[in-house]
């Protein structure tokens, strides 16, 4: 693979600009005409040719450039000399020449020179023959070379803060770090392939590695280079800035308490954050049926080392009333109140007898769009005719089964208990123009949350100042365990999850003795006490050889 080397390429057609835009002929009194010059490879007699005015040469090879003058022989020779100094250089190794005369069939005087040097190593050079007539050479990388400087640019960046190497983060793979490397050694002319790629992300509270060994090669010549670096751990997702604007209006509509949307209207939705998370403004909208999508776009710097920068941009439309909490990023969401559309096709809630009080919240028609499958023919082709579907939760109390217990049961330990048991269900009633089609539909699973707000009995909330109680749910669905957090409100006396999948579910808590301050030991209240003891005595001695001496 060939890529085009920029530093070189900008060089020499600065070069070439140059000598287009400078005069051939020397300004004064003594004029010197340049008539003719020519390049020679010495090791097969070939000419080298020229391609927009640049020489192209190899390293350690040996030339021959032969320069015709016309002009006094004087000023010639000063030229001659500038010349045989210009070959002693950097890159070039002057071996030798000489210079001959003759007139042409004019019999004008012709000074011919003639030089031999040799090519140490790449580079660029402009050789100034006649005064405002420059011609220039391009020595590229040998294999050699190539491989041997694009080793050495690694071992740099193994020290640079911003370098390609040390922001390498969770992100990379190894198709990417090669992809960014080739692209980065592309002056060098080298081709790139990553073996034995490691890499253990980082968290948010431990360290993270990756390591690599990079194969460098061009033609034959070839080298690996090794790496590895320690990750810093990552910081904690966390909105930036996040703006609501409705289209053409600029601002943003953030309140205190959320952000208020109208039904109907469009929203530009800006989004910058950091963390070593991939947002999508789409889903988290999509999260909810209330919001329709336009004209999505996303964009990400993938290497920057604090995670930052991130940003995605969205459209949106609202069209359901109602109060949304949305996780724009993980661990943060953000209210949306919207008003001016449809109401809400809400899930009923059906507490069984002697089961605590329970509140349901979900989207209905989330619901029976993430189902739709589990409905008959005729009654999906009534929901496409303008039937309602009817969504109840039923929550109740019950006895689980030897084989949900024994599941559940394994969760325990001697610090946690399970407080009781219940069976959640979800069903879907179709109806067409008042009337029932078809039997009602067991959801087992419904592709959307549903919230769950359970009261708690007394005899459940902790009373003992000692330890501190924490409340799981745990569900057994379809044979699988699955162990949800809930959160407690001390207020209410309630506990709140969600949830996805529905069968049966124990609520459980935990209990963890409170850290207690260390008492003052009886060793150390002795000490205490001796030492007390001590200065009296030792004041009361005083107290008496004073009154003695007073007294005598």
């Amino acid at each position: 693979m060939k890529k085009l080397n920029k530093f070189f390429v900008f060089v020499l057609s600065l070069f070439c600009i140059l000598g287009m835009v400078t005069p051939v002929f020397a300004e004064g009194e003594n004029q010197v005409q340049l008539v003719s010059y020519e390049i020679v490879d010495k090791s097969t007699s070939e000419k080298v040719t020229p391609k927009n005015d640049v020489y192209t040469l190899e390293s350690g090879k040996t030339y021959d450039i032969t320069v015709s003058y016309k002009g006094e022989v004087e000023v010639a020779g000063d030229l001659l000399q500038k010349l045989r100094d210009q070959l002693n250089c950097d890159i070039f190794e002057y071996l030798g020449g000489g210079s001959d005369s003759a007139p042409d069939e004019n019999g004008e005087l012709i000074i011919e020179y003639g030089a031999t040097f040799k090519v140490k190593k790449y580079g660029v050079k402009g050789i100034e023959i006649v005064s405002g007539k420059r011609i220039n050479f391009s020595v590229p990388f040998t294999n050699e070379e190539s491989v041997n400087f694009a080793c050495d640019m690694l071992e740099t960046w193994k020290n640079e803060k911003d370098g390609p190497l040390l922001t390498l983060d969770n992100r990379a793979t190894k198709e990417s770090v090669q992809e960014r490397l080739y692209y980065e050694l592309g002056p060098y002319y080298v081709d790139v392939t990553i073996n034995n790629f490691s890499l253990k992300k980082a968290t948010q509270t431990e360290k993270g590695s990756i390591s690599f060994d990079a194969v460098i090669s061009r033609g034959e010549a070839q080298k690996t280079f090794t790496f590895s670096n320690e990750l810093a751990p990552v910081p904690a997702p966390v909105i930036k800035e996040l703006v609501i604007s409705p289209v053409g209006v600029q601002g943003n509509l953030q309140e205190n308490d959320g952000y208020h949307l109208e039904a109907g209207k469009e929203y530009y939705v800006y989004l910058n954050y950091i963390g070593d998370v991939n947002v999508d403004l789409d889903s988290v909208f999509a999260a909810t049926n209330a919001f329709d999508k336009t004209s999505p776009q996303a964009g990400s710097d993938g290497y920057d080392t604090v995670y930052n920068g991130t940003q995605t941009f969205t459209g949106i439309i609202p069209r359901v009333n109602g109060t949304y909490y949305l996780e724009i990023v993980p661990g943060t969401k953000t209210k949306f109140v919207v008003t001016g559309g449809k109401e809400p096709n809400t899930v009923t809630p059906e507490v069984g007898k002697g089961t605590p009080a329970t509140s349901v919240s979900s989207d209905a028609d989330k619901i029976v769009e993430n189902t739709k499958a589990s409905y008959s023919e005729e009654q999906q082709a009534a929901l496409k005719e303008g039937g309602k579907a009817d969504v109840k939760v039923s929550v109740s109390k019950t006895t689980p089964t030897a084989e949900d217990k024994k599941l559940v049961e394994a969760q325990l330990n001697s610090t946690n208990k399970v407080a009781m048991y219940l069976d959640l269900k979800v069903v879907a009633s179709i109806t067409k123009n008042g009337s029932k089609v078809g039997d009602d539909v067991t959801i087992g699973e419904t592709g959307t949350p549903v919230q769950f707000t359970v009261a708690l009995d007394d005899s459940f909330i902790n009373t003992n100042n000692t330890v501190d109680r924490t409340y799981q749910v745990v569900r057994i669905h379809e044979g699988k365990v699955d162990v949800l957090p809930a959160t407690f409100d001390p207020e209410t006396k309630t506990i709140t999850f969600e949830s996805d999948k529905f069968s049966t579910y124990a609520l459980m808590y935990t209990d963890t003795p409170k850290a207690s301050k260390t008492p003052v030991t009886s060793d150390d209240g002795n000490v205490a006490l001796y030492a007390g003891m001590g200065v009296i005595a030792l004041a009361a001695v005083v107290a008496m050889i004073f009154f003695k001496k007073k007294n005598a």
